[in-house]
């Protein structure tokens, strides 16, 4: 070896031990640093009731107690308590582990880092106390601590690693005062009772899903926000006010049978999902705060019939497979209709879209058959694929873009045949030949800001009347002959519908456009009649379908063509699918006509 190099090493080797010496002061070991004056507490064996100074003074030096090293303590199975002074900012790995004797531990404001295994396989420790600035509890902190009952878990904590409380069996009881409350006790089923302290802000994606011993939340008015599946499938947990500080709270986990519920004034968010399942709810109150409903808020929610939504909000999705829904006004203050918004909403008649919508997400409107008309602002710039599909009753799809908007495969084969596309004026051979909209048998220009639509009334010849209409709405008539006159025939838009003037009164079909209805009088014995010595017995038509009602169960029942030859026969109330034609149904000794 060089000689000047060993005699450069021999120089050292005395300065290095000036700063770093190991010593036993009151039977706790230290690692010595007289350089930065620190000290940290190393192995050693160690048992009994444990308090760890501040400061050591060592050769007239007086250290503070800065770390727990590495192992300090492992393994010590006669250590029954130790006290950790405010001078300590770390843990270090396995640092308690396999002390087997410890019950409990306060872990001080001033440590920052806890190490990996710091206190696993504690198996006595019942309580555990994380000081608010620790800001991760590595993986397996508490691993093994079967009998930890109680955990508070400081406002430091944005992270908890895997495994951490593994095999934490016991656990019963979780205060949270970390700002964000993420999924590290799913599937506790020991937990019974969680606090959420002032200051917290989040309670994340299924943070407690699965804890089915759990009874009890308290939730500080600071969180504003709850995601979904939260509380998902806390079977135990009971509906309170306590746990209604809910933005995305997921109440489907809590209460399946819940009938009415009003959202929190100044909540912000209704998240996915929240209450999804919720079959028993038919009336839900949501506040001007709300800016967003997400996807599948209410999703098979199928007790609800109308909601209203407020004008604050802008994004509104979550009504999907809402069987009994009838009315929603979207509000003006909404720019995008989510992804499967309305699906399968099929008792909605109709729905306006404000000019605020720039974007209708992919099956918005997917399986809502009831529609008959839907009119797309030049507003919505993306109409995603599938937006109107299974919608089989639209006969009216009206756009507003003077240039047909991509809008890939938003309707199926069935609406492009049988729905009317109204587009503006000049525009049909650009619509003609654009991709998505060219399939559209049938396409009709109006003009500019042309909103209106008649129904034309003919009840003889010479003349008629011209009565303005609004689209997705029914008319009723009430009919009524001169004497020595009677009703020959009723058609609306060439379709015989003489069968469905009940007791002199007419309703339309819904309206999706302009329509024609002609009335047909004649004098009395010159045309078909129908005769009925039943008041009690009504044959009506819906589709393809005849049905009887307020017949008595033997009455016979005959089908017959207009050759007089019988199709199909019954007794009692009944109903018929049939091929489209004309009908006499006899029931009993009543006649009737009926068009399919």
């Amino acid at each position: 070896m060089n000689k000047v190099l060993l005699s450069l090493i021999l120089l050292l080797l005395p300065l290095a031990g000036m700063f770093a010496e190991e010593f036993v002061i009151d039977g706790i070991k230290y690692d010595i640093d007289t350089n930065t004056q620190s000290a940290v507490v190393i192995n050693y064996t160690y048992s009994g009731d444990i308090v760890i100074p501040s400061t050591v003074e060592y050769k007239g030096i007086v250290c503070n107690v800065t770390s727990i090293g590495d192992m300090a303590f492992y393994g010590c199975n006669g250590l029954t308590s130790v006290t950790i002074p405010e001078s300590v900012t770390s843990i270090g790995r396995s640092a308690f582990s396999g002390c087997s004797s410890l019950t409990s531990i306060i872990i001080p404001n001033s440590v920052i880092v806890l190490g990996e295994n710091a206190f696993s396989a504690c198996s006595s420790l019942t309580s555990v106390i994380i000081g608010n600035s620790v800001t991760s509890i590595d993986r397996f902190t508490f691993s093994g601590c079967s009998s930890l009952t109680s955990v508070t878990i400081g406002s430091g904590v944005t992270s908890i690693g895997g495994y951490a409380f593994r095999y934490c069996s016991g656990i019963t009881s979780v205060i949270f005062r970390c700002p964000n409350v993420e999924s590290w006790f799913s599937n506790f089923v020991s937990i019974q009772e969680v606090i959420i302290d002032e200051g917290v802000t989040s309670i994340g994606y299924g943070a407690f899903s699965g804890c089915r011993g759990l009874t009890s939340v308290s939730i500080s008015k600071s969180v504003t926000n709850i995601s979904s599946n939260a509380f998902e499938n806390c079977s135990s947990l009971p509906v309170s006010d306590n746990i209604r500080y809910a933005d995305t709270y997921a109440v489907k986990a809590i209460d399946k049978g819940l009938t009415t519920y009003t959202i929190r004034e100044g909540t912000k968010w209704i998240g996915g999902q929240c209450f999804e399942g919720c079959t028993s709810l038919t009336s839900v109150t949501i506040p001007n705060s709300v800016t967003s409903i997400g996807e599948y808020a209410f999703d098979r929610c199928t007790g609800l019939t109308s909601v209203t939504i407020p004008n604050s909000v802008t994004y509104l999705s979550g009504f999907s497979n809402c069987f009994s829904l009838t009315s929603v006004t979207i509000p003006e203050s909404v720019t995008s209709i989510g992804i499967e918004a309305f699906r399968y909403c099929t008792s909605l008649t109709s729905i306006t879209i404000p000019n605020s919508v720039t974007s209708i997400d992919q099956r918005a409107f997917n399986g809502c058959y009831g529609l008959t008309s839907i009119t797309i602002p030049n507003s919505v710039t993306s109409i995603g694929q599938n937006a109107f599909f299974a919608c089989s009753n639209l006969t009216s799809v009206k756009v507003c873009w003077s240039r047909p908007l991509a809008n890939g495969a938003a309707f199926d084969a069935d609406v492009k045949k049988n729905a009317v596309l109204y587009v503006p004026k000049g525009t049909a051979m650009m619509y003609m030949a654009a991709e998505g909209w060219s399939e559209f048998v049938n396409i009709v220009e109006y003009e500019d800001g042309q909103d209106a639509h008649y129904l034309t009334i003919r009840m003889g010849d010479g003349g008629a009347l011209r009565q303005s209409v609004e689209l997705g709405k029914v008319y009723i008539y009430s009919i009524q002959p001169d004497d020595g006159w009677e009703v020959n025939s009723i058609t609306f838009n060439g379709n015989d519908v003489t069968s469905q003037l009940m007791d002199g009164q007419f309703s339309t079909p819904v309206i999706t456009g302009n329509a024609e209805l002609n009335v047909v009088f004649v004098k009395r014995g010159s045309g078909m009649k129908e005769t009925t010595a039943n008041p009690r017995i009504k044959v009506y038509s819906n589709g393809m379908t005849i049905t009887i009602a307020g017949a008595d169960e033997q009455t016979p029942v005959n089908v017959y063509d207009t050759g007089g030859v019988l199709v199909t026969s019954a007794r009692g109330n009944a109903s018929f699918t049939l091929d489209s034609g004309v009908y006499l149904v006899t029931v009993g000794d009543d006649v009737f006509k009926v068009a399919l």
